[in-house]
């Protein structure tokens, strides 16, 4: 294998390495605020969280969870069908500082 194969490898691998540990929080994205009002008028909702994440769950409808970090970022989780969970994470920006429903 010549040098530029090895190198294209190598970078091939990783950028998959960086994108596979990436969360799976996107920071305010229209499409997810709709999700996180909506989420709030759930009944049966459920709540999760720790240190860094929360979590919601509705068994009626799909919702998305958003929280507040401790740096002040607003952070989505992806939009989960109804009786799915889903989660906002703020390992990254200092810890969860509360849920922003």
């Amino acid at each position: 294998m010549n040098a530029r194969r090895l190198t294209a490898v190598a970078l091939g691998a990783a950028l998959g390495a960086a994108i596979s540990a990436a969360p799976l929080t996107v920071a305010v994205a229209p499409a997810s605020a709709e999700a996180a009002r909506t989420s709030a008028a759930c009944p049966g909702r459920q709540t999760w969280s720790d240190r860094n994440t929360f979590g919601v769950m509705c068994p009626t409808r799909s919702v998305g969870a958003a929280a507040y970090c401790r740096d002040n970022v607003l952070v989505y989780g992806r939009k989960a069908p109804a009786g799915r969970w889903s989660y906002a994470y703020c390992a990254a920006h200092g810890g969860l500082a509360r849920p922003a429903l």
